[in-house]
């Protein structure tokens, strides 16, 4: 429970921050910038990684429970239970809350340098310095997506053993 009732505290909050910051953004500008869209999509995503968060927490207990205690898993498969489709519904979620997450990051991540570029734009030596840095982070964006899945070797039946 009280899991739950952090990330929801930590949810609540950068719902607040992001829906307060596009409010005031609007309310200056009357039209959002590029870093607002980033702003928003990034919401979308932490929104679509919280809800797998919540599904998984039972998830991952259960596949705990399952990897130390090997009596269980004779138990649950004397009762029937199909733990094929139980690994492979938390292989789904195992996979693709990290995924989401990582776009929730860079999201934001590019939607400050979208801000940025606006305050820099006519400073010769900061824009030499931001492409640097759009270029670092434009690089460590699909390796960190890709790692997620090259981290583990085997697929499907095969990951638990």
């Amino acid at each position: 429970m009280s899991f739950e009732a952090v990330i929801g505290a930590t949810y609540g909050f950068a719902m607040i921050a992001a829906i307060a910051r596009l409010m005031l953004q609007f309310k200056a500008h009357r039209r959002f910038f590029l870093d607002d869209w980033l702003l928003i999509f990034a919401t979308v995503c932490l929104t679509t990684s919280t809800v797998i968060g919540y599904v998984k927490v039972g998830t991952l207990y259960w596949s705990q429970e399952l990897n130390y205690n090997e009596f269980r898993v004779i138990e649950l498969i004397s009762q029937h239970v199909d733990l094929a489709a139980h690994i492979n519904a938390f292989q789904r979620l195992y996979f693709t809350y990290p995924t989401v997450l990582w776009l929730s990051i860079f999201a934001i991540k590019f939607a400050y340098l979208a801000f940025l570029r606006r305050l820099v734009d006519r400073i010769k030596p900061l824009i030499g310095h931001w492409r640097i840095v759009v270029c670092i982070t434009s690089v460590s964006f699909p390796v960190c997506i890709i790692s997620v899945y090259v981290s583990c070797d085997k697929w499907g039946l095969d990951a638990g053993k």
